[in-house]
């Protein structure tokens, strides 16, 4: 009866003057999000975990103007994987690490714990994360890098927030510190020191599919911040992006981020925005991620 009612009330209004909206419409348009509509002339749509509209926002609201939605009905876009390089060089004061094998074997042993420990970090965040753990030696340095993938988390101020969080994590530097621990080699103890600290290398963006990064700049209440989106290429010529925030070089078949971007706050506030395409491309597998876990240095 209610259905019956609404299509009446529907039919009524619209032989009148305003006009109704097609909620089965918005449904079958705005994909990767739930809708709730109060009434056939308002809706709000909440992008899905990883996703986000083109505007840079997680949340959009929808009225019915003369029979038609308004704003224009769109569709949540996948948030780019991330892949975060974490670097730490250890120096080996008194041996020549390439010359001692119990420093490779070390490292092999200790990498899935380290791994594991790395990737937990921003669980409290509910931020997951796949990390891959490699090393080089080049002399009397030991070089190793994490590289986590992250990927369908809500916003990129909780990233920003996990990223602060591996840094200073007191469990993994604790990890690093003691390394090589109890480590001899031809019965000389190691003499070895935290050369360089746990930091960001860099970050790379990738989406699959065939859909390029897009970038966009959001002013909210006066400040600037950027997000970024996958979506197939665009014909129409965009406004560059110009923000002093980030900046980005394509490098083979990913982005690479050389300065860090602000997250948008979640709201459904009112900003404006401007959109940079960044041609590529990209693999449908992302990155290629060698490890070294099976090359003794």
């Amino acid at each position: 009866m209610n259905a019956l009612y609404m299509v009446v009330l529907c039919l009524i209004q619209s032989a009148v003057l305003t006009g109704c909206c097609s909620v089965r419409k918005i449904n079958l348009t705005v994909d990767n999000a739930s809708i709730l509509c109060t009434t056939d002339r308002s809706c709000v749509a909440e992008c899905y975990r990883g996703f986000i509209f083109s505007s840079g926002k997680t949340k959009q609201s929808y009225s019915c103007l003369n029979g038609v939605w308004s704003p224009v009905l769109s569709t949540c876009k996948r948030i780019p994987a991330i892949y975060v390089t974490y670097s730490v060089i250890w120096k080996i004061n008194n041996v020549v690490p390439s010359n001692c094998s119990n420093v490779s074997k070390r490292l092999l042993s200790t990498a899935e714990m380290l791994e594991e420990r790395l990737s937990s970090v921003c669980s409290q965040l509910t931020i997951n994360s796949t990390v891959n753990f490699t090393y080089s030696m080049n002399g009397s340095l030991v070089n190793g890098q994490l590289i986590a993938e992250y990927s369908n988390f809500t916003s990129m101020f909780l990233f920003e927030t996990c990223i602060s969080f591996v840094i200073n994590s007191v469990p993994v530097k604790e990890m690093l510190r003691d390394m090589f621990k109890n480590i001899s080699c031809n019965d000389i103890s190691l003499n070895y020191e935290v050369k360089n600290p746990l930091s960001v290398d860099k970050r790379d963006e990738y989406c699959n599919n065939g859909t390029q990064v897009h970038f966009v700049r959001a002013v909210y209440n006066g400040n600037i911040y950027n997000k970024s989106y996958c979506d197939f290429a665009v014909t129409e010529t965009t406004t560059p992006m110009t923000s002093p925030n980030i900046s980005s070089k394509t490098i083979g078949k990913k982005t690479t981020l050389t300065e860090t971007d602000l997250g948008v706050p979640d709201t459904d506030g009112l900003y404006t925005y401007e959109t940079n395409t960044h041609d590529m491309n990209l693999s449908n597998n992302g990155l290629n991620k060698e490890s070294s876990r099976d090359q003794v240095h």
